[in-house]
């Protein structure tokens, strides 16, 4: 699978891995044990990708083993000596052989796994430490003569910026390389690393046919770095487990407590005090903490506690409610209507807006707007600290400080769904005419491959609203006034600006019952939610937030497919 040299500086052992390549790239593992310190020794290990000559990702993660809570330390802790030209023929009065004391190669092998240095280790304190400013991540595009262009390269905190972001997403995978060839028949080609899985993600077309994309495993940095410490002798089975298991969790911990707790615009979140024990909860005129809760298991059903992260502009946010179509506002209150793809410009609504102030040692944020900082009291009591610089909260205030929980969206992009009406029992459908009707009678959970119309793509139409795309058919779900139908032929990936057209648009309204997934779709610019009659699809005037609990036309379960 690979080998290990002695070489380098501080006798570093190098591991490359070259059981899995792809182009004339691949990926290598380096571990090195430098010198002894002071106070210490210290154990690197690195992780690279790179395709051909091109670096695409490398991170470091060094391994502090510090002594026990007792070490003493005096004068005879040192074995002092001097030498001169002479030892060879003798040592003189003075002199020391303590520099000539060897130790038999196989004890040096066989201490690491004495009974001993496993009961020395289990008292011993252990801190792994990734080296931020080592981290890079590049993304390389290969053109149609397969020349690279590299279109990003990053560099420390912003590389873990960047792969925090990412994480965020439904497709938690970052891109490395990709490859794409236009025409007739058409073929897409990524390297994505998800998480420690590098994967080949493959589409191709036809025409206006398109294969589902398919991803192809190809290795796990995971399992590589696994096997190099296998055969290592001087690091015993517990620090292969921590190293093992930091390496594991890097994408979805690691990087987040670097810069990388930002709130993404079109996510959803919730909000949720650490030292309170309290989720932020939004009613129809006030925020405020809810009950004493642990952040997991969160439900489908805990409605009042998710927002929409609104891009508000100037690095700023806002953060949307869908349930009460209403904007958080510095203080504690709630802006009267509006839809999250209506933010007012600043400066007639500033207060709705939120500077996001990143605390990395505790891997939580806290929001500034209007030069005070969003605080809740114990008593769940939600209001703004006394007028503060956004670079003042002091370390010590905990009622500022909030821990970002990344909540699955009701449409989720990227997801197929299906939308089922439990009422009459029938699912959403867009017919071969482009009409949108209803399907025939059908169990919720009967729903098998041969039913194409039913299927819809779920895309991201930015500001919290969703498109969904019929991949069959190609068009998009549009509503015009009270005709639902589909659009012009576009594919997925062409839904037209806001600026161009808003009607294949819509606003997601959770409209659950206990904890299934229920939901209305609502259209802003129409001010209508789709609506499933006994006769066909329609759409009627109801405002989004005035969606009356005994709607049942309006009402879709979310069926994922």
């Amino acid at each position: 699978m690979g080998h290990a040299t002695r070489g380098g500086r501080g006798g570093g052992l190098v591991f490359r891995g070259a059981a899995q390549t792809f182009g004339q790239g691949g990926y290598h593992g380096v571990l090195a044990q430098p010198t002894a310190r002071g106070f210490g020794s210290e154990s690197v290990l690195r992780s690279e990708i790179s395709t051909g000559s091109v670096l695409l990702y490398s991170r470091t993660v060094r391994l502090v083993k510090r002594f026990g809570g007792y070490a003493p330390w005096d004068h005879n802790s040192l074995r002092t000596g001097v030498q001169t030209w002479r030892s060879p023929a003798g040592l003189a009065k003075g002199e020391s052989g303590h520099a000539f004391d060897t130790m038999r190669r196989t004890s040096f092998l066989e201490t690491n796994r004495s009974e001993e240095s496993e009961e020395t280790e289990a008292e011993g304190e252990f801190e792994w430490q990734t080296d931020v400013e080592d981290l890079y991540l590049a993304s390389v595009d290969y053109g149609h003569r397969f020349a690279a262009n590299k279109t990003s390269e990053l560099r420390g905190k912003a590389a873990a910026r960047r792969l925090s972001e990412t994480a965020t997403k439904a497709d938690s995978a970052t891109e490395l390389f990709g490859f794409s060839k236009q025409g007739m028949m058409n073929l897409q080609v990524k390297g994505l690393l998800d998480g420690t899985s590098l994967e080949l993600d493959i589409q191709m077309g036809l025409g206006p046919f398109q294969s589902p994309a398919r991803r192809i495993p190809l290795l796990d940095l995971r399992q590589q770095l696994e096997a190099a410490l296998q055969g290592l002798p001087f690091i015993s089975q517990s620090s292969r487990d921590k190293a093992l298991g930091t390496l594991n969790h890097f994408a979805v911990v690691d990087t987040r407590s670097f810069e990388g707790l930002r709130l993404k615009p079109g996510s959803t979140v919730a909000l949720h005090s650490t030292v309170h024990n309290r989720f932020v909860v939004m009613n129809d005129h006030k925020m405020f903490g809810g009950i004493h809760r642990n952040p997991d298991p969160f439900r489908p059903s805990m409605t009042w506690e998710r927002f929409t992260v609104v891009d508000a502009g100037n690095g700023q946010i806002a953060l949307h409610s869908a349930r009460w179509n209403r904007f958080a506002r510095t203080g504690g209150g709630v802006s009267p209507l509006q839809a999250a793809s209506r933010l007012p410009p600043a400066h007639a609504w500033g207060g709705e807006r939120f500077t996001v102030v990143v605390d990395a040692a505790r891997s939580q944020i806290a929001l500034h707007s209007n030069n005070a900082f969003l605080q809740m009291t114990p008593d769940g009591n939600i209001q703004n600290t006394e007028h503060m610089n956004i670079h003042d909260l002091p370390d010590s205030n905990t009622w500022e400080r909030f821990g970002v929980l990344q909540v699955e969206a009701y449409l989720e992009p990227g997801d197929t769904v299906a939308l089922h009406n439990a009422v009459h029992n029938r699912f959403l459908r867009m017919n071969a005419n482009g009409i949108m009707d209803r399907s025939d009678v059908l169990n919720w959970n009967a729903l098998n491959g041969g039913y194409t119309s039913e299927r819809f793509t779920v895309v991201d139409a930015q500001d919290g609203q969703v498109a969904l795309h019929s991949a069959v058919h190609n068009r998009f779900v549009k509503m015009d006034g009270g005709h639902m139908s589909g659009s012009a032929h576009k594919a997925a990936d062409a839904l037209p600006p806001k600026s161009e057209s808003t009607s294949e648009r819509f606003a997601v309204v959770p409209a659950m019952h206990g904890d299934e997934n229920v939901i209305a779709l609502h259209s802003t610019i129409h001010n209508r939610f789709i609506s499933m009659t006994p006769n066909g699809v329609t759409a009627y005037v109801v405002n989004a937030h005035e969606l009356p609990d005994g709607a049942t036309w309006e009402r879709f379960r979310v069926v994922k497919l």
